[in-house]
């Protein structure tokens, strides 16, 4: 899995996720992504809502995360690439 160097505070700045086989492994990567933000930042913090735009021919998943210290922040991830990439299983 690969992220691009953007910083995700806005829609036009939103962190692509690339690599991603489905669109479950793109999600756990966005958590995975914020864990370890706000782990190297020494923040506790909780996820408050997350919702998913599309806007055009692209989408976007837009997380609010709540901290330990009443502050809080919202990223923006580009999950494009593996939005429509599911797992199908054999019968």
């Amino acid at each position: 899995m690969r992220y691009s160097q953007h910083s995700g505070g806005s829609i036009q700045d939103a962190i692509a996720i690339t690599g991603a086989r489905t669109h479950q492994e793109s999600v756990m990567a966005e958590y995975d992504y914020i864990k370890r933000l706000c782990v190297g930042q020494k923040k506790d913090f909780v996820i408050k809502g997350q919702e998913e735009l599309r806007v055009s021919t692209k989408y976007y998943d837009v997380f609010k995360i709540g901290f330990s210290d009443g502050s809080e922040g919202i990223i923006f991830f580009d999950i494009t690439e593996a939005h429509d990439k599911f797992v199908i299983y054999p019968q």
